[in-house]
């Protein structure tokens, strides 16, 4: 008997049509594509990132007022934790280093935004 793994991924999205934000999908090892639909309804969730222990999702959501939400990855979805400020307009960009800072790029305004996650996957206030 052998036990097929599934690879589970997050597709963020445009939500000015039909979409209405997150998406998760997994991926069998016969190559088959398999949606297992909307996990989390956020606003243009344009890029996505996972901290480093791969429990907190963070989303940019790009728009004028730009901000930054991050998800506590559930087994079936995704539970809003924050949302902070991503330091400009239109943010395109997320990442996180192994001292929970994050940082964002925001294309409109051409900045850069800093903040950190605490222990429990929130979002602090832009520090820079």
């Amino acid at each position: 008997m052998s036990i097929q793994v599934q690879s589970p991924f997050y597709v963020g999205t445009y939500t000015g049509g039909d979409s209405q934000g997150i998406y998760k999908y997994t991926l069998n090892p016969n190559g088959k594509l398999m949606s297992i639909g909307l996990v989390a309804k956020t606003d243009n969730p344009s890029f996505l990132s996972f901290n480093n222990a791969k429990d907190v999702l963070l989303a940019v959501n790009e728009n004028e007022n730009g901000t930054l939400t991050s998800f506590a990855v559930r087994p079936d979805s995704l539970e809003e934790l924050s949302i902070s400020d991503s330091g400009g307009s239109y943010p395109c960009f997320v990442t996180t280093n192994e001292d929970n800072f994050v940082l964002t790029a925001n294309y409109g305004s051409g900045s850069v935004g800093l903040l950190q996650l605490n222990t429990a996957g929130k979002l602090s206030d832009l520090l820079d």
